[in-house]
């Protein structure tokens, strides 16, 4: 598989748009329609690598996997 550059910034794009989708905007029938993950900050300051989540392990697996169907699809 060749990936350029532009392609793979595509896919950290539509990942995050996607979590955030998930996440902050309850587009999720499993999660519903509640806001998690705090207020985010910038990655690249650290920030949001730092801060601990408001949910558990468990959900975090299902935001994960939501968030992957809706990038497969």
């Amino acid at each position: 598989e060749n990936v350029t550059t532009g392609a793979s910034n595509d896919f950290q794009q539509v990942s995050r748009v996607a979590r955030q989708m998930v996440e902050r905007f309850g587009f999720s029938k499993k999660i519903g329609q509640v806001a998690l993950g705090g207020g985010g900050g910038n990655p690249f300051l650290g920030q949001q690598v730092s801060q601990q989540s408001d949910y558990s392990m468990a959900t975090a697996d299902v935001i994960d996997s939501e968030v992957r169907e809706l990038v497969e699809r």
